[in-house]
């Protein structure tokens, strides 16, 4: 018993001696692995570290392999300092290759635009005179203002409104075609002005007048009414004498409301009609209406009224050329 557990001892001894050795030569294997695995990473061009010892030289120790691993981990960090450094150059060279490239780019595409731009505008402006062109063929001017013509006095006058041509009457009365056409023996002579023209008219068909429209906007318009066509003076030649079917008409009555006109004429000193201050004359006339072509309101009314008129001022004449008879014409003022 004593022999077989003295050998027992021994072997176990031995046993462990060997487990220990084979696990320092594992331990040796897998640093040395470790190590060859480092060097192939830090050299994969193919470069080899400073050669080894000699084959019959004694293994290294731990020592030695750990300082050998912190020389390789520092060569390795300045390779890769370097490498870093070198790749900074090259961002930087790449960079300002294509700032450049972007810069010629960009200049190409202003020259570009600047061409298609000066392109454009000699197009828009041959349209534009070509269009002026066109509008000027097919429309006349005013003949004192310089702008688009709405009605025409004669073949070659036209105005814009009644403003300028009551401004450009005295300069174009003497050479006025249809003033010469209209003109007759018994008219009493050169008209001096275009108050005289229209008294003249007014003088010439008083018969024919069913229709007298002023501006409730203006309120010297309702006053300039009652002088023309309510004289005080029962001796002058009123047309509205010899016509009993004639109605007054009120226009522009959103300007009663229009706080701009209001302060306007505050401004001035003046107040706009609120009633029919015309209505009461004499002869009274048929109605007393009020419309307003910008809020379309009283216009149907007021065709309907003047048709009215029309119709019972319309009688036959005996005609003084032809010895027939003709209808009397209507004018609205």
């Amino acid at each position: 018993r004593l022999c077989s557990s003295s050998s027992r001892s021994q072997s176990a001894r031995s046993s462990a001696n060997s487990s220990r050795g084979s696990s320092k030569s594992i331990k040796e294997g897998a640093i040395n692995a470790f190590a060859k695995i480092v060097e192939h990473r830090l050299h994969p061009s193919g470069r080899r570290p400073p050669p080894e010892p000699a084959a019959n030289s004694e293994p290294e120790s731990a020592a030695q392999l750990a300082q050998r691993l912190e020389l390789m981990t520092r060569q390795h960090a300045v390779e890769t300092a370097e490498l870093q450094m070198l790749h900074q150059l090259q961002l930087a060279e790449l960079r300002h290759n294509h700032t450049v490239a972007l810069c010629e780019h960009r200049a190409a595409l202003d020259l570009e635009k600047q061409a298609a731009l000066a392109e454009a505008l000699r197009f828009q402006e041959s349209e534009m005179a070509r269009q002026i062109e066109a509008v000027k063929s097919r429309c006349q001017w005013c003949a004192t203002c310089d702008r688009e013509a709405f009605f025409y006095c004669c073949w070659n006058t036209s105005y814009c409104d009644a403003a300028c041509q009551q401004r450009h009457w005295p300069a174009h009365m003497a050479t006025c075609a249809q003033r010469g056409s209209q003109r007759t023996p018994s008219s009493g002579g050169e008209y001096t002005n275009a108050t005289q023209c229209v008294d003249n008219y007014s003088t010439n068909h008083r018969q024919t007048i069913f229709l007298i429209c002023f501006s409730l906007g203006e309120p010297t318009q309702p006053d300039n009414v009652l002088a023309k066509w309510y004289p005080r003076d029962r001796t002058t030649t009123a047309p509205l004498w010899q016509c009993t079917h004639h109605s007054d008409v009120g226009t522009k009555s959103d300007l009663r409301t229009d706080p701009d006109k209001l302060k306007e004429l505050e401004r001035f000193g003046q107040k706009t009609q609120r009633g029919p201050s015309i209505a009461s004359r004499d002869p009274p006339p048929r109605a007393y209406m009020v419309s307003s072509a910008k809020l379309n309101m009283g216009l149907k009314e007021l065709f309907e009224e003047a048709v009215m008129c029309v119709l019972k001022m319309r009688k036959k004449r005996k005609s003084a050329e032809a010895g027939g008879f003709q209808w009397d014409f209507c004018s609205v003022l």
